[in-house]
């Protein structure tokens, strides 16, 4: 479960639904509408998990390349997956999705009093100390005493379902993973290389094994990260969600963090390349005397 929960508790950036609060949506402003999205939601705050998440990944396989490629990874992804480098990427696709309808629909709730403390809540479930809670918190509803109502459980399947987080969540795991093999697939030397078909083809086998686990883990975290909003409050979530704003607002960030991550990734592999293309060959030892 530790090792899914940053992807899980990333994936709760995307749950935030527009309602019917009183403030005033924005005007026709493209970049000031999805920028102000951007931020009321967490994305920059979960943003730098993800850095640090991937960076974490990739520290043990750069430390069993020789120098040369170890030291042109680590530079590759200080430069490409940096949380500046990611904000850019997924600030620049999210303007290109900008629909002023339904930006405005979800400033306003991002805006309101509920969406401020929701965002707040998955920002908080990020933490360290959420961290070892939330495996306590596992334990804990697993127990007779400790077990949630059914109809809660059944709230936070809608909305799961509603939202699509455990194949949002998924996917997130796979793109990670396909960055970190195709990161350290372009640090080898090209007689070594693997085929990057087959790289995304063994990565993709795993589909189903991890949907399974994902599935499970992410009603825990739900059910985590939520616990202190009412049935009432989960119930406009579960209803927004299925909506056209909601559903909208899901799919950009979705696309947005996922060809962020793509992207870095295939620039990471050409990065080094060329960066092992540049570098001299090393002096021919000198004849014996």
């Amino acid at each position: 479960m530790q090792h899914a929960r940053p992807l899980v508790v990333l994936s709760l950036a995307v749950l935030c639904f527009a309602s019917g609060a009183a403030a005033a949506p924005a005007p026709h402003d493209p970049k000031g509408q999805m920028d102000e999205i951007f931020f009321l939601s967490g994305l920059e705050e979960q943003l730098r998990i993800l850095s640090d998440g991937l960076g974490a990944g990739l520290a043990p396989h750069i430390q069993q390349l020789p120098a040369p490629q170890a030291q042109a990874l680590e530079r590759a992804i200080l430069r490409e997956f940096s949380r500046d480098a990611l904000q850019r990427a997924v600030e620049a696709r999210l303007e290109r999705a900008y629909d002023a309808r339904n930006a405005s629909a979800v400033l306003i709730w991002l805006r309101s009093p509920l969406g401020r403390r929701i965002s707040k809540l998955e920002i908080a479930a990020s933490s360290a100390d959420a961290a070892r809670e939330m495996q306590s918190y596992a334990q804990l509803i697993q127990t007779e005493s400790g077990a949630p109502p059914a109809a809660r459980v059944a709230l936070i399947a809608s909305l799961e379902e509603a939202t699509g987080m455990s194949d949002f969540t998924v996917d997130l795991s796979l793109t990670s993973a396909l960055a970190t093999a195709l990161g350290v697939n372009g640090a080898l030397p090209v007689e070594h290389r693997a085929d990057e078909d087959e790289i995304r083809a063994g990565i993709e086998a795993q589909r189903p094994m991890l949907r399974a686990q994902i599935q499970q883990v992410t009603q825990i975290a739900m059910l985590y990260s939520y616990r202190s909003l009412s049935d009432p409050e989960l119930r406009d979530y579960v209803a927004f969600a299925s909506g056209g704003p909601g559903q909208w607002y899901h799919g950009v960030v979705k696309s947005a963090l996922l060809d962020a991550i793509v992207r870095a990734s295939l620039r990471v592999g050409e990065s080094v390349a060329t960066d092992l293309r540049e570098m001299p060959s090393p002096l021919p030892a000198s004849p014996a005397q």
